[in-house]
């Protein structure tokens, strides 16, 4: 079987997320960007996300995209119209690790050894 390649991020891909609720998979890197795509391989958008720091991590929350970045910033975007939410700017550090539980609240990780619980 082949390898299909797909462009778009010129740097580091640093997490991918499926969303399926739109059926789309959503790309982060440390170039700034986001990108969305069909289960097919269409690059379906590019988000710009450089106001909030280098991508590290993307999840998957219902209708919204979370996005942790470096600097401890989490940008939430809606998964259909792609535009960002809200910001919010509660940890000091960079986010290491995310999960969506089924009790609908997201846990996070930080560089600083702490974890949030987002309700």
């Amino acid at each position: 079987k082949g390898v299909d390649v797909l462009d778009g991020n010129v740097s580091n891909i640093t997490s991918l997320v499926l969303c399926p609720s739109v059926n789309s998979i959503w790309s982060c890197s440390s170039d700034l960007s986001l990108r969305v795509w069909s289960p097919s391989g269409e690059n379906l958008a590019s988000v710009d996300n450089s106001s909030e720091g280098k991508n590290g991590l993307v999840l998957c929350v219902g209708k919204s995209v979370w996005v942790a970045s470096d600097t401890g910033i989490i940008s939430i975007y809606n998964t259909k119209t792609h535009q960002l939410i809200k910001s919010v700017n509660k940890l000091n550090v960079g986010v290491t690790a995310m999960i969506f539980l089924w009790n609908r609240t997201v846990w996070t990780a930080a560089a600083d050894s702490t974890i949030c619980i987002w309700t």
